[in-house]
């Protein structure tokens, strides 16, 4: 018995000593060793557990082909965690990796790929249509992926989270496919994807956030009616704002949206505004907590704007930067008592009173965000610490 203790001890111990010694080297060069004997082979493999949940694929770039296949034997059910990106060089056999992968029980729940073009190592051959059957996340941006390699993906029965930003190749002709478990899908800057074609996302009843910024330009009747209609369950929503559309008061039939972000539209030069029709029909949507309107510019919201903004009382978050309104109608906010975070970032116009007047009127405020606002000085901490510490209160956390 205790000779058996000693001998489980003389295990860990060499167990431990191998993984600090494996922190220190390459993923290559511990395949390398693995490979020499039985021995390291047998501590690689105890180790790989630790050593390979996060696999960066940049790792893989100098695997031969026989540390390709060894390093799949040895580690690749013990994988969960697959990333990569920006590509910087070719991958040999990567395909073979992906091969290899694809024909065993993977504990992998999630893939993030950043600038990697997947297509050339031919992925959709493999993937998803069969393995990675796991995948609660993926994460595939600027990867140059077309429509018909999302033919594949509703075979991920338990995917929740799908990021396909800036694939700049893909229209939207075939979301339908997309498994019907997504929960979260962005869509944000694929400039090609028309925005009509969101219709499509009424095969997934479970979806709560939808980002799509910067989707095409262009003359599309009933973009918002048909979005509700698809997607009536959205707790998320984030949208570019172009040109007016006649249907923006749709907006308000998403009666259980908890957080809308607007933003104009990369590719429009002329000054846009949010429609007081838009701001009007959200007076419907009493799930509201959070509101934001980041990149602004100048006029985004007008005074009128803010003022029916500051009839959300629920509101709980409210971002509205590089708006040149006056004191006396930021004053306006002071009915959001609910409020716990504010962005009034590059307010040409606001000074030390305005802020301390305002921050005492939002019993609820915590953090508030004034950076670039040239009118405030450098007492305004000091100054506003000390009004809170008379009322009693915490000082806030304040960016400016």
């Amino acid at each position: 018995m205790h000779i058996s203790h000693f001998l489980v001890s003389d295990i860990c111990q060499f167990d431990d000593f191998w993984l600090k010694v494996a922190q220190w080297l390459d993923l290559k060069t511990l395949i390398s060793l693995a490979s020499t004997c039985d021995m390291l082979e047998d501590v690689y493999r105890r180790c790989s557990k630790r050593l390979c949940r996060t696999i960066n694929v940049e790792d893989l770039a100098d695997f031969t082909e026989i540390e390709t296949k060894l390093f799949v034997h040895l580690s690749g059910s013990d994988i969960q965690y697959l990333c990569g990106g920006p590509q910087t060089q070719e991958y040999p056999h990567f395909a073979e990796f992906i091969r290899l992968m694809s024909i065993r029980p993977t504990k992998v729940t999630e893939i993030a790929f950043t600038g990697f073009s997947i297509l050339q190592y031919h992925w959709i051959d493999y993937v998803p249509s069969y393995c990675f059957s796991m995948l609660t996340s993926v994460k595939l941006i600027d990867c140059h992926l077309k429509d018909e390699g999302l033919l594949h993906w509703n075979f991920l029965p338990h995917l929740k989270s799908l990021d396909l930003r800036y694939n700049k190749n893909l229209t939207g002709s075939f979301l339908q496919f997309l498994p019907a478990s997504l929960e979260a899908l962005n869509l944000s800057g694929c400039k090609l994807l028309c925005p009509s074609q969101l219709a499509n996302l009424s095969q997934l009843p479970r979806l709560r956030e939808l980002r799509a910024l910067d989707l095409k330009v262009g003359s599309h009747c009933h973009i918002y009616r048909d979005l509700v209609r698809s997607c009536p369950g959205l707790e998320g929503l984030e949208l570019s704002v172009a040109f007016p559309q006649c249907d923006e008061y749709h907006l308000g039939e998403l009666r259980s949206l908890q957080t809308l972000h607007l933003e104009p539209h990369s590719s429009i030069d002329v000054p846009i505004v949010v429609s007081g029709w838009t701001l009007m029909a959200l007076m419907d949507v009493k799930s509201l907590e959070c509101l934001k309107f980041s990149n602004a510019v100048n006029g985004f919201i007008s005074a009128h704007g803010l003022a029916i903004i500051s009839m959300f009382c629920q509101l709980r978050v409210l971002y509205i930067p590089n708006q040149p309104y006056q004191p006396h109608v930021l004053m306006k906010l002071k009915k959001l008592v609910f409020l716990e975070a504010l962005d009034l970032t590059n307010s040409p116009f606001i000074t030390d009173e305005t802020v301390v007047e305002l921050v005492l009127a939002l019993p609820n405020l915590s953090r508030l965000k004034v950076m670039q606002c040239p009118l405030l000085t450098d007492q305004l901490h000091a100054i506003l610490a000390g009004k809170l510490a008379n009322k009693e209160r915490p000082m806030i956390k304040l960016q400016y």
